[in-house]
């Protein structure tokens, strides 16, 4: 078989087995929201940044299937599971995005209304009849399908945001003028206010010019995680695993490192603990950014070098925050 054709093959395959673990991953969520099983482990967290996190993801779906997501936010605090609010955003976006035909536009508002954060997804698209609204929240409900939809859920993913932003003390509802004419759905959480250091409208500390090299083997997620650093003005190097990570360290002379655990050739231990062994790179700050978030994971990370380690999904400004910590670190270090 041609190494051309092999590739697309293996596309294919990639993307659907994504798709069919998305949905075995959204069916044993239903089940244990049903067996109330879900426990949610809460603290602040920023929706803009939240929705910004969620809209990077998506960018490889928007430009694949030739759509624009564009977004309104203003910083608004709520009191959230980080990972199910991004699996309440992301379902909702991709639901958009399903339903808008090509050449669309998704626009995602996030604002404050009075003692509400309100997130606000609207596509342009499908739309659906006013007998339907009430019904697109039950559990494996399916409304007319477009003909552009090239793949089907189980009418899942709409129940799980109703029943995890419920969770969270929220609500959410839907509206639609009718087929052909988009849809719109909004949510709202209890707003609390900015953790103490917080300006409710200041933007994340911006770094000058610092260069990082950043390691991640999912292509997807380093090249949206990259563009969230550069948006903040740093100079990324993006490497793909272990050996590139070493040799880049040596060429770009970085501020920072950071770097996956989970690495295909050499795991994030054993980079770090090299860099630390060469005399040329061992004063790098490394930050170990993975899903591997067990204590005894962390103990690993600090025995092997790293200076600090934040579990995934994490929100932009939370890495900007690390990275800045860790420079400071090595600046007063220097002094």
């Amino acid at each position: 078989i041609e190494p051309e054709r092999a590739g697309r093959y293996h596309d294919i395959i990639r993307r659907q087995n994504r798709h069919l673990a998305h949905i075995i991953n959204d069916l044993l969520d239903v089940s244990r929201l049903m067996a109330g099983k879900i426990t949610l482990e809460r603290y602040p967290l920023n929706l803009a940044d939240c929705v910004a996190s969620c809209v990077e993801a998506l960018r490889a779906t928007e430009r694949a299937i030739g759509l624009r997501i564009v977004v309104r936010a203003v910083p608004v605090w709520v009191d959230g599971d980080a990972v199910r609010i991004e699996q309440i955003l992301n379902n909702l976006i991709t639901n958009a995005l399903k339903f808008s035909p090509a050449g669309g536009e998704v626009q995602v508002e996030v604002r404050e209304d009075g003692e509400r954060a309100v997130v606000t997804v609207q596509d342009f698209g499908a739309g659906m009849d006013e007998v339907l609204l009430p019904q697109v929240f039950e559990p494996f409900f399916q409304g007319p399908q477009p003909a552009n939809r090239t793949q089907t859920g189980l009418g899942i993913g709409l129940a799980l945001v109703r029943q995890l932003t419920r969770l969270h003390g929220g609500d959410v509802d839907a509206a639609s003028a009718g087929r052909g004419e988009g849809s719109r759905f909004s949510l709202w959480l209890p707003r609390i206010d900015a953790p103490l250091g917080e300006a409710p409208h200041a933007s994340p500390p911006v770094a000058s010019r610092r260069t990082l090299v950043y390691a991640e083997d999912n292509e997807d997620a380093r090249a949206a995680m990259a563009e969230l650093l550069r948006s903040y003005d740093y100079e990324v190097v993006e490497v793909p695993d272990g050996k590139s990570v070493l040799a880049a360290v040596l060429a770009a002379q970085p501020d920072a490192v950071l770097l996956d655990i989970g690495l295909p050739d050499i795991d994030g231990y054993e980079v770090a603990r090299r860099l630390r062994a060469n005399p040329a790179t061992h004063f790098v700050p490394l930050i170990a950014l993975t899903g591997y978030g067990q204590q005894r994971d962390k103990e690993a990370a600090a025995a092997a070098g790293f200076d600090l380690h934040l579990v995934k999904p994490v929100e932009p400004s939370r890495v900007v925050e690390a990275v800045e910590e860790v420079l400071a670190k090595s600046a007063a270090l220097e002094d």
